[in-house]
């Protein structure tokens, strides 16, 4: 029987999450933001620590007292404290300090090296390409297949974040840092009215088990949205391949913690296949080869990549720089609070629901809008493929058939 490397479900968002975040940062950058305040103010620890700077050149003797997003405060030797963002410090210093505030210091989980660029020979042939690509990945490490694209597509995609980095103001990603803010301490707080709802669609066997998996859950949505995303300075100073390495790491981690509770037998617990590990692969030539089930695949600068992908990739890549050097700031950070604003209002009863009748009355609206603006987006699509405008554009219009009710939001857009 062919042998296939498989991966639990919930671990499986890390693995794929990796390729599609190398394309969508660059490319959703300026138009969308996401975050996760991964780490609360945590008591200070009494051990002095070493701390590097991102050059390796300087290093304090320091007290951890707390990491509040991405600012790390410590305390010197001589009482003073001093504040440094993340990226200021280098890799070790940046594990040291998350590995502290989520696990303190009498943790045995000491913090792990970042993963090392996975080195492929020159002369690999298919079969080892593809055996180096599933080693990595039955070792937990997802970050191969970033590795595994040539160099120059690889700063490519560094431009492009670069690039984007320079169309996004510090005050829009702010707008949804707040946004997300809000979302995640509604879920934290509203957890009970969520399980008893009568209108969310949870069939009653699996009640108990999102009830004791709840909290794993809001962990890793709050994990699916990084930090450093939301910090126009990191996204400048920071590398692809390090902000790809830090999310999916963060990911895999609360995505472990989920499986862990999700029992055996139940649906959730299903598998994935990734890639069959003796799949037979058909030599075309030398630079040639076809996978049963997954296309051709071509020899290129040392790599063996998908055809379609390399057909298509330099004017992927092409439009996203035109779309991103032709973006506004003003226009975007506009077009985000408006967004911002239009959301807040559809879940303004959702978050201000005090009594368990308010939230199901909330989240019946909510989920109203939502079937209307997929209908809409639908439609839109369809229309798209066609050469024309879609009917109501890519959602309700607000005030109209199964529009947005005005309600009492959050704000009103900056």
């Amino acid at each position: 029987m062919p042998t296939t490397y498989r991966w639990p479900l919930s671990r499986c968002v890390a693995f794929r999450a990796t390729m599609s975040l190398s394309l969508a940062i660059p490319i959703s950058l300026p138009f969308v933001a996401m975050s996760p305040q991964d780490s609360m103010a945590q008591e200070k620890s009494a051990i002095t620590q070493s701390w590097t700077d991102s050059t390796g050149k300087r290093t304090i003797e320091a007290e951890f007292v707390k990491l509040d997003g991405v600012q790390l405060l410590l305390r010197k030797t001589d009482g003073k404290e001093v504040t440094l963002p993340l990226y200021k410090l280098d890799d070790k210093s940046r594990l040291l300090a998350r590995s502290i505030a989520k696990h303190g210091l009498s943790s045995p989980a000491a913090p792990s090296e970042p993963a090392k660029v996975v080195e492929f020979p020159s002369t690999a042939t298919a079969v080892e390409f593809k055996d180096i690509i599933l080693r990595e990945l039955n070792n937990k490490n997802p970050m191969v297949l970033w590795d595994a694209l040539p160099a120059s597509k690889q700063k490519q995609v560094e431009d492009l974040v670069q690039l984007a980095s320079t169309r996004i103001e510090q005050r829009t990603l702010d707008l949804i840092k707040n946004f997300r803010k809000t979302l995640l301490e509604t879920l934290t707080n509203k957890k009970q009215f969520v399980l008893n709802s009568k209108v969310l669609p949870i069939p009653p066997d699996q009640r108990p088990l999102l009830e004791k998996s709840y909290d794993s859950m809001v962990a890793l949505v709050e994990a699916m949205v990084p930090t450093e995303f939301l910090e126009v300075k990191i996204l400048q100073e920071t590398s692809v391949r390090d902000l790809l390495g830090g999310y999916v790491a963060n990911v895999a981690t609360k995505s472990d913690a989920l499986d862990r509770i999700i029992p055996a037998d139940s649906p959730l617990k299903a598998v994935n296949t990734l890639v069959p590990a003796d799949v037979p692969i058909e030599n075309i030539s030398a630079s040639q080869v076809m996978v049963p089930g997954m296309g051709k695949f071509v020899l290129s600068e040392g790599r063996w990549l998908p055809e379609e992908m390399l057909k298509s990739w330099n004017q992927g890549m092409g439009q996203a720089t035109q779309a991103v050097q032709s973006a506004d700031p003003k226009a975007i950070h506009k077009a985000v609070a408006q967004g911002m604003f239009a959301t807040n209002v559809s879940l303004g009863a959702f978050f201000a629901a005090e009594t368990q009748q308010d939230f199901d009355e909330a989240m019946e609206q909510i989920m109203n809008i939502g079937n209307v603006f997929m209908q809409s987006a639908r439609q839109a699509a369809r229309a798209a493929a066609q050469g024309g405008p879609g009917p109501g554009g890519f959602g309700p219009s607000p005030g109209g058939p199964g529009g947005l009710k005005k309600q009492g939001g959050l704000g009103s857009p900056d």
